[in-house]
């Protein structure tokens, strides 16, 4: 059940994630630089839109119903009546920042167009809340799959015969549309057949118990929002584009690593009962498989960074992004520190202090974006990006501590993926560089793959060693742990 679920919220995440990927990659080989400018800030005003307008409910009800699903058609029903209502309101907000931010008329437009699919997202968060709760990810990865890829393929034809980015961004107000109908299909024929009756109480419990993810969301959405807003108005969309194009390969390895994280919720809220030390023995083994992707990832992304941007972007001017993606990608490692720590806040009902961390993060990120992008453009939200991802790490270790009388210790689980992400990249600088990027990568997986099972094979033994050690459950770790301080107090002695 645990694997089906990973990996049902990985390929939904694949689907979704790959779809927007690969959607900036057909804008800019087609529509170039500007274009990739104005299509950033569309949808990371949507994506500000969508975090406000959906409450936080979605993790409310990730949480809630894995413990008490008797309660899934009053969440359903209300949670999707709260955020119609604040995506409106939201929707009439996002006009009014547009207007007042003086942007060119096709820009405005395309925030504007891409700010009515709000309103068909966030019923979307509620729906696949209910799936992740009740532990049935697979209907998200079936709705999301064939949509998003039909998406891809009809966009592709359209810029094929020379459609404009309005048309393009169109088709994603339809495609979500689309994803929203086919998911409560499922829904009523798989979950439950809720009767459409508004509890004010059950308003009130929703509205309440989400504030927390709430005030995260909205939190994070607006530091998302801040520099390339800051961008666009030092700079221009350009530069909004280079830049972004430099992120946008981050999100692959934030796809793998958020998916498997966020899957594991329902089971570490569960484990969170038998105490905090349960949680940081998941966490540290959860810690072990996120590095195992990320390591290897950003070791050949930074590695081949100029030819991959321009490989995937079409044009050779995408690799003036180079520098910008050099300085980003080094920070995934710590992001899949700081998304693992933070999980076991929300597993153990400590919501509030990532709700602490977020807001303190905010005040820091808006003085700091502002002093570096003000002086240094794009490349000033690149260095506050480093200085705020080392400063929200320590904040982590820091709260967590104080509520939970915790540490997760990342450094046992990094070393094996250090050692073989190393063998790559020897192998890596070896090759040629007239190598097509795609057979570098190639060598790349090889090489790393190889390496790491050799350091499994040697460290831990054969292959039933190997998923027996991944698969230990805690208990049997912390029994392991006990057994040994015994024996060391015993020697001692």
């Amino acid at each position: 059940m645990l694997i089906r679920n990973t990996l049902s919220i990985l390929g939904s995440d694949i689907a979704n994630r790959a779809s927007s990927f690969a959607l900036y990659a057909l804008i800019g080989r087609f529509l170039g630089e500007f274009a990739f400018g104005q299509t950033q800030l569309a949808l990371t005003f949507f994506y500000v839109g969508w975090s406000l307008a959906g409450l936080g409910i979605k993790y409310y009800l990730m949480r809630e119903l894995s413990e008490q699903p008797e309660k899934t058609d009053g969440y359903l029903v209300n949670g999707s009546v709260l955020v119609v209502m604040a995506s409106v309101v939201v929707f009439a907000a996002l006009i009014g920042v547009v207007i007042l931010s003086g942007y060119r008329e096709e820009t405005a437009l395309a925030i504007v167009l891409m700010g009515v699919t709000i309103i068909p997202y966030t019923l979307m968060m509620v729906t696949e809340g209910v799936f992740i709760g009740r532990e049935k990810m697979h209907l998200v990865f079936i709705v999301n799959a064939p949509v998003n890829l039909l998406n891809i393929v009809i966009s592709f034809i359209a810029l094929s015969m020379g459609a404009s980015l309005l048309t393009i961004i169109a088709f994603q107000v339809i495609a979500y549309g689309l994803i929203l109908c086919l998911e409560w299909y499922l829904m009523l024929r798989y979950v439950t057949k809720p009767r459409f009756r508004v509890d004010f109480r059950v308003l009130r419990t929703l509205f309440s118990g989400a504030r927390s993810f709430f005030g995260i969301e909205a939190t994070v959405a607006v530091m998302a929002l801040l520099q390339p807003y800051l961008v666009s108005r030092v700079a221009t969309e350009i530069d909004v584009g280079l830049y972004g194009a430099a992120g946008q390969l981050s999100s692959p390895i934030m796809l793998v690593m958020m998916s498997v994280i966020n899957s594991l919720l329902p089971t570490l809220t569960r484990q969170g009962k038998a105490g905090y030390r349960t949680l940081k023995v998941s966490a540290e083994k959860l810690i072990e498989i996120t590095l195992g992707t990320t390591l290897p990832a950003v070791t050949g992304v930074i590695l081949l960074a100029p030819q991959i941007l321009v490989f995937l972007y079409g044009r050779e001017s995408f690799a003036e992004a180079t520098i910008y993606l050099r300085i980003v990608m080094p920070m995934l490692i710590v992001r899949a520190v700081i998304q693992v720590v933070g999980i076991l806040l929300y597993a153990s009902s400590n919501e509030s202090v990532n709700l602490r961390i977020t807001v303190i993060m905010t005040g820091l990120s808006l003085i700091v974006n502002i002093l570096l992008i003000t002086r240094l453009g794009a490349m000033g939200a690149a260095y506050a990006n480093l200085l705020l991802t080392f400063v929200d790490l320590g904040l982590h270790y820091l709260f967590i501590w104080q509520r939970m009388s915790i540490i997760v210790d990342p450094l046992p689980a990094s070393w094996r993926p250090a050692l073989a992400s190393l063998a790559m990249a020897l192998v890596l600088l070896a090759l040629p560089q007239d190598l097509h990027v795609l057979v570098s990568i190639g060598v790349g997986v090889i090489v790393y793959a190889v390496a790491f099972g050799i350091l499994l094979r040697i460290t831990i033994g054969p292959p039933a060693k190997i998923r027996e050690y991944f698969l230990r459950r805690p208990k049997e770790i912390i029994a392991e742990q006990d057994a040994r301080l015994v024996h060391a107090a015993r020697e001692i002695r």
